[in-house]
Protein backbone atom coordinates (compact mmCIF):
# COMPACT_ATOMS: atom_id res chain seq x y z
CA UNK A 1 0.00 0.00 0.00
CA UNK A 2 1.23 3.70 -0.56
CA UNK A 3 1.80 5.83 2.11
CA UNK A 4 0.14 9.18 1.64
CA UNK A 5 2.02 12.65 1.62
CA UNK A 6 0.60 15.33 3.56
CA UNK A 7 0.76 18.57 2.28
CA UNK A 8 0.89 20.44 5.26
CA UNK A 9 1.06 23.86 3.91
CA UNK A 10 -2.29 23.54 2.23
CA UNK A 11 -3.58 21.75 5.13
CA UNK A 12 -2.53 24.88 7.05
CA UNK A 13 -3.95 27.19 4.88
CA UNK A 14 -7.06 25.56 4.63
CA UNK A 15 -8.03 25.33 8.24
CA UNK A 16 -7.28 29.36 8.49
CA UNK A 17 -9.45 29.64 5.34
CA UNK A 18 -12.34 27.65 7.79
CA UNK A 19 -11.68 30.12 10.27
CA UNK A 20 -12.45 33.37 8.09
CA UNK A 21 -15.17 31.92 6.61
CA UNK A 22 -16.65 31.31 10.07
CA UNK A 23 -15.79 35.28 11.30
CA UNK A 24 -17.21 36.68 8.00
CA UNK A 25 -20.41 34.85 8.59
CA UNK A 26 -20.65 36.16 12.21
CA UNK A 27 -19.61 38.83 11.30
CA UNK A 28 -21.95 39.94 8.45
CA UNK A 29 -25.03 38.14 9.50
CA UNK A 30 -24.83 38.71 13.50
CA UNK A 31 -25.15 41.77 12.62
CA UNK A 32 -21.74 43.32 13.66
CA UNK A 33 -20.95 45.08 10.34
CA UNK A 34 -24.02 47.15 10.62
CA UNK A 35 -23.31 48.22 14.22
CA UNK A 36 -19.60 48.88 13.37
CA UNK A 37 -20.91 50.86 9.87
CA UNK A 38 -23.73 53.21 12.17
CA UNK A 39 -20.97 53.83 14.86
CA UNK A 40 -18.49 55.17 12.29
CA UNK A 41 -15.21 56.23 12.58
CA UNK A 42 -12.14 54.18 12.97
CA UNK A 43 -14.39 51.27 13.74
CA UNK A 44 -16.23 51.69 10.30
CA UNK A 45 -13.01 51.12 8.73
CA UNK A 46 -11.84 48.70 10.38
CA UNK A 47 -15.78 46.61 9.90
CA UNK A 48 -14.97 47.45 6.22
CA UNK A 49 -11.03 46.23 5.69
CA UNK A 50 -12.18 43.41 7.67
CA UNK A 51 -15.20 42.51 5.35
CA UNK A 52 -12.88 42.75 2.42
CA UNK A 53 -10.00 41.20 4.06
CA UNK A 54 -12.12 37.81 4.81
CA UNK A 55 -14.83 37.88 1.49
CA UNK A 56 -11.91 35.41 -0.58
CA UNK A 57 -11.99 32.86 2.47
CA UNK A 58 -14.65 31.04 0.74
CA UNK A 59 -12.96 30.91 -2.91
CA UNK A 60 -9.60 29.85 -1.25
CA UNK A 61 -11.43 26.93 0.51
CA UNK A 62 -12.94 25.55 -2.20
CA UNK A 63 -10.23 26.06 -4.66
CA UNK A 64 -8.01 23.54 -1.84
CA UNK A 65 -11.05 21.52 -1.35
CA UNK A 66 -10.83 20.71 -5.12
CA UNK A 67 -7.75 20.71 -5.23
CA UNK A 68 -7.43 17.62 -2.48
CA UNK A 69 -10.57 15.72 -4.33
CA UNK A 70 -8.36 15.80 -7.78
CA UNK A 71 -5.81 13.92 -6.01
CA UNK A 72 -8.01 11.55 -4.59
CA UNK A 73 -9.02 8.19 -6.48
CA UNK A 74 -12.92 8.30 -7.09
CA UNK A 75 -14.88 5.07 -5.66
CA UNK A 76 -18.35 4.71 -7.10
CA UNK A 77 -19.46 2.43 -5.05
CA UNK A 78 -18.42 4.86 -1.64
CA UNK A 79 -19.55 7.61 -3.18
CA UNK A 80 -23.58 6.34 -3.84
CA UNK A 81 -23.22 4.55 0.11
CA UNK A 82 -22.35 7.73 1.36
CA UNK A 83 -25.17 9.65 -0.66
CA UNK A 84 -27.66 7.08 0.62
CA UNK A 85 -26.99 7.39 4.10
CA UNK A 86 -27.50 10.93 3.49
CA UNK A 87 -30.80 11.01 2.01
CA UNK A 88 -32.34 8.18 3.59
CA UNK A 89 -31.55 9.53 7.41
Amino acid sequence: MKAKTRDSGMELLKVIAMFMVILIHCYLYGGYYNEAVAVGGVVKEVSTFMRIAFRPAVNIFLLITGFFMVKAPVNIEKSFSRTKSVYLR
